[in-house]
């Protein structure tokens, strides 16, 4: 009988007609509430689950039942779990502000230095700055658990943050420097730090979001209008800088124009931002997790390496920006940069060549003069066909000059060599792809990328020399080219069931490089294939306090060289696990193994040169013969916001299973090398940093701690050598936090330390370089402020010591349109002083003494637009 009756409600249930509960969810202002969970109880059984879009719409389907008995329970980690009897089928819901989570209004000495809403960190500048701010990039170092790197590139828990937004729009892209160092600190209404960013609403819903997006919001009275400055700098030795920041933001569009043009030794791009510049364009389809080849074809100058350390610079640079939102379905966004960098470098150096027991000192003098040009074009598009669906279309385009003419003058075997180098360098690149994203059920997501790059990279050299080059010559040319030429494909479903995220995905790549030289010893040709198929399948849960991610991938490769191919397969782990003690509190561990394969050129067969002092002879490396790396990695965060209190931990490390070397052999005026591959190295790499908010004193206190430590082999006249390098580096500063601007302060020191050993010679080097600083700024009142920055740095390698005192200083006056200033920057060297430099690589070591570009003291005007 029992189970007659279970027949009869089967059969009722199946029969029951399929009905739907729509809604939207608003706070107490009328603004819309995304992703929000909404659970549908049925005499409090679960019968029903969804979370509201970006829109705040939310829709539950559900079997016939009687209404007397729903119940619709809505919770916000941001607002008041409510709980409502259902009466129709079209319900609008309005929520409450918390006002007993201690995480969501916080409170210090009065004024609050940020709150939290869902995955929104919203910093009170009021709070955080002293109005002495000129640029966003002053205002962003006074952000807690956020920092401004070396490079310029923002970080946010010690991780470069995804995308940088100006009113929800995306601008420059990565290159956060041009945004930081333009848009004026007097046009900030507030900054947003949002984690697990993702602007379409069904990624977020369905798999969520590892990016973070720092969102600046600009003033009322600055939208809808033209903005910025016009500043014209002029100094002795015909120093001068000109530099125009326009910019129009708007509610449907964001229009940005930069132009400068100086030789005072200002980049308007950093160095992270020219590296950028090798990003493929796998990194930009949308929805894919897949690992991508980390080895680029493009050799990074070794003049943008200098920074200041050289006689001269000149710069002159154009960026335009611009992100339309047509609507709530098309957002297009891009960006141009052309820069072309001119320099001129000296040096006296001291290097010391290896030769197993034995070494070889010579005394060099180096000169050189450089030009880099190059552009950088940006195009991305998004189609959201509607609330499931979403076209991205991205195209990369970044072509690239650079022409150098290097002198060197030596004592190489006795005599007095004269040689001349000269490079000259054209790299172009062209990438795009397009994604596919769909929603096609309530907890599944198809997506399809498709992409193709290629690079092209010309290099002719040039060498002439009063002795015979490689003893074939006092004259010699060559011509070498390197293509990639990359394109393949991915489609991932995702389902997500009981908050677990199961993946599978498959694709398949070819990848396809070729290298060519042609000059008066031989002529190279290789061509390489690594072509492989690929899937992986991952299990991920990221609700809750514990998180974790378990991955494997299976590759399978089909390798074509020259005539000659062959098969390797792979599986390849990842693993994370994440324990959130809060939303501002963390603990993070992961491990994953990856592996790459060579480019064609490190498989020459046959001899090729890449400067007057490095002669590659045949490599031994075997086509075949894959880079394996393992990293263990390591992440502790914690943000107290009650005392803006922050510390960050990052360790990682990585081991090689096998890794491209060389074995060179010292043959007096020049080295002949051989690439080899080597095991067992590895690199460690630690941060540790402490921020402090001491309201009672006033003061800020901010120390990080970095601890890198790396081995490396390689081999000298094929007997093994490790290189073993440490580096050191301790950053502190006592930064003042008073409200009343007339003065305030930043007081610190730096210390870095690097240790190198080579175990075939049994030889250690120390470098140490020892910076303390102090710098003070206010306004004397409304019109006037000023700044003033010392910093003295000692250089010690050896038995060399150099030292560099740095006296800079502005002031400014001020009224509503504009703005004059007196400028000096670096006073005490207005001629080119001198700093001291140590290098060690594998084969030799040198000590330099090198030019540093001169100061320079003048008058500059500038013109507000409003």
């Amino acid at each position: 009988m029992r189970y007659l009756f279970l027949l009869i409600f089967i059969s009722n249930y199946c029969c029951s007609q399929e009905l739907s509960i729509k809604g939207i969810i608003n706070d107490n202002n009328g603004d819309v509430i995304s992703f929000a969970t909404i659970q549908l109880m049925y005499e409090n059984k679960l019968v029903g689950y969804s979370t509201s879009n970006e829109e705040g719409f939310f829709e539950i389907e559900y079997l016939n039942q009687d209404f007397s008995k729903l119940t619709l329970k809505i919770a916000h980690i941001a607002y008041e779990t409510k709980i409502i009897n259902v009466e129709n089928e079209n319900i609008k819901i309005t929520l409450n502000d918390k006002t007993n989570d201690l995480e969501e209004v916080v409170i210090q000495s009065k004024i609050g230095v940020a709150k939290i809403k869902g995955d929104t960190l919203s910093y009170n500048l009021k709070a955080l700055t002293t109005g002495n701010e000129e640029k966003l990039a002053d205002v962003l170092k006074k952000l807690p658990g956020i920092e401004i790197n070396d490079d310029g590139k923002i970080m946010s828990q010690g991780k470069i943050i995804d995308n940088l937004m100006v009113n929800g729009k995306k601008m420059f892209g990565d290159n956060h420097k041009i945004a930081t160092e333009n848009i004026n600190a007097e046009m900030l209404e507030g900054i947003d730090l949002l984690s697990n960013f993702e602007n379409f609403a069904a990624i977020k819903e369905i798999e969520g979001s590892n990016k973070t997006a720092l969102n600046i919001n600009i003033k009322e009275e600055y939208l809808g209008k033209i903005t910025g400055n016009i500043d014209l700098f002029g100094g002795i030795e015909n120093r001068y800088q000109a530099n125009s920041n326009l910019f129009k933001f708007n509610e449907k569009y964001n229009v940005s124009a930069i132009v400068n043009s100086n030789n005072t030794g200002y980049q308007p791009l950093s160095m992270k931002d020219y590296f950028s510049l090798n990003k493929s364009v796998r990194q930009e389809m949308r929805n894919n997790d897949v690992s991508t080849n980390s080895l680029t074809l493009n050799d990074i100058p070794k003049f943008l390496l200098s920074d200041n350390n050289v006689n001269s610079k000149s710069n002159d640079f154009i960026a335009l920006d611009f992100a339309y939102h047509s609507s709530k379905n098309i957002s297009i966004n891009g960006f141009s940069i052309f820069s072309r960098l001119k320099t001129k470098e000296f040096s006296a150096t001291d290097k010391r060549f290896f030769n197993n027991s034995t070494s070889t000192t010579i005394s060099e003098f180096f000169s050189s003069k450089n030009e880099l040009l190059f552009n950088q074009t940006k195009l991305n598009f998004d189609y959201k066909i509607n609330k499931n669906n979403l076209i991205n279309y991205t195209v990369l385009f970044d072509p690239t000059a650079v022409n150098t003419l290097n002198k060197f003058e030596n004592d190489a075997g006795g005599s007095q060599n004269e040689i001349d180098e000269i490079l000259d360098k054209i790299n172009f690149k062209f990438g795009h792809q397009l994604s596919f994203i769909s929603k096609i059920d309530k907890n599944k997501l198809l997506s399809f990328n498709f992409f193709q790059e290629f690079n092209k990279n010309r290099n002719n050299i040039d060498l002439n020399a009063n002795y015979s080059l490689f003893n074939l010559g006092n004259n010699l040319s060559q011509g070498i080219t390197e293509k990639n030429n990359d394109y393949g494909f991915y489609s991932k479903l995702t389902v997500k069931k009981n908050a677990h995220l199961y993946k599978l995905m498959v694709g398949y790549v070819f990848e396809n490089s070729n290298f060519s030289s042609q000059n008066t010893i031989a002529s190279n040709h290789i061509n390489f294939g690594t072509n492989y198929f690929t899937t992986d399948a991952s299990i991920q849960k990221n609700e809750g306090k514990f998180n974790y991610k378990a991955k494997t991938e299976f590759r399978n490769y089909y390798l074509n060289f020259n005539d000659e191919t062959t098969r390797n397969n792979f599986l390849l782990p990842t693993f994370q696990v994440k324990y959130n003690l809060s939303q501002t509190h963390h603990l993070l561990a992961n491990y994953s193994k990856v592996i790459e394969y060579y480019t064609s050129s490190n498989l020459n067969n046959d001899h090729y040169f890449d400067g007057f002092r490095n002669y590659y002879l045949n490599s031994s490396v075997h086509y075949s013969t894959p880079i394996e790396q393992e990293v263990y990695a390591l992440n502790y965060f914690k943000f107290d916001l009650y005392n803006g209190i922050v510390i960050m931990l990052n360790s990682s490390y990585t081991a090689f299973g096998n890794r491209l070397s060389n074995n060179s052999t010292n043959a007096i005026d020049y080295i002949e090398i051989e690439n080899i591959n080597t095991h067992n190295q590895y690199a460690w790499n630690n941060i540790l940093s402490y921020e402090h908010r001491i309201t009672k004193i006033k003061n800020k206190f901010k120390i990080s701690l970095n601890y890198i430590k790396s081995n490396f082999i390689n081999q000298i006249n094929s007997i093994e050598n490790t290189q073993e390098t440490e580096l050191i580096g301790i950053k502190s500063s006592l930064i003042s936090i008073f409200k009343n601007e007339f003065f305030n302060y930043e007081i610190g020191l730096n210390y870095n330390q690097q240790n190198n050993s080579l175990s075939l010679q049994k030889i250690e080097n120390k470098v140490v370089q020892i910076n303390p600083f102090i710098s003070f700024n206010g306004k004397i009142n409304s019109k006037i402020s000023y700044f003033i920055d010392n910093s003295y740095e000692k250089f010690s390698a050896e038995n060399e010591t150099t030292n560099f005192y740095n006296l800079s200083f502005k002031l400014n006056y001020k009224n509503k349109k504009i703005r004059y200033w007196i400028e000096a920057n670096n006073v005490l060297n207005l001629e080119n002083a001198q700093i001291i430099k140590f290098i060690s690589r594998n084969n030799y070591t040198s000590t330099e003494i090198v030019d540093r570009l001169a100061g320079y003291i003048g008058f500059g005007i500038g013109f507000n637009i409003k």
